[in-house]
């Protein structure tokens, strides 16, 4: 005797049917497929992340390098000449940065007629990963600043206008 009393048609609604069960396998797949994935979108934009956050430390050390003045020269003032006439943020140059080896600098001159004006340039420094050396395969920076520096030599547009009496 059964207790609760069951006749043949309550027995056979018990169980699940073949096709309900490959229906929860399949929603059950495509939400671990929907969760991995999720998973490494996340990693590779931490990764990226970390990557660019890598390459504002390597500018700012470059920028504290260049900025930062030499025994007797005055402080506060960037870009000024360096003992020896050289400038300490270099113009239109590219190199290795010596605390992280896989990264690279390049400098170059932006043209900005408002600075022109002033007597002024603006250099964008770019740092890069230093496996994209060929022009063709090169990523967007990781980081990137535009520093305004005195220009090299006066241009006409950098006199002061003449005040008439």
């Amino acid at each position: 005797m059964c207790w609760p009393p069951c006749n043949a048609e309550s027995a056979r609604r018990a169980g699940l049917t073949l096709i309900e069960v490959l229906a929860g396998l399949a929603l059950m797949g495509t939400i671990l497929v929907a969760l991995v994935r999720a998973k490494s979108d996340s990693a590779l934009q931490w990764h990226e992340a970390n990557r660019r956050l890598e390459g504002i430390e390597a500018a700012e050390h470059l920028l504290r390098r260049w900025t930062t003045p030499a025994p007797g020269m005055t402080p506060g003032i960037p870009a000024t000449s360096m003992a020896g006439g050289e400038r300490s943020v270099p113009l239109e140059a590219s190199g290795s940065i010596e605390d992280y080896p896989h990264l690279r600098w390049q400098t170059r001159i932006v043209t900005n007629p408002q600075a022109e004006f002033l007597g002024a340039q603006v250099v964008r420094l770019e740092i890069l990963r230093a496996e994209t050396l060929q022009p063709a395969k090169q990523d967007a920076p990781l980081a990137y600043v535009e520093l305004l520096v005195p220009s090299e030599e006066p241009s006409d547009s950098a006199q002061a206008p003449s005040i008439i009496p």
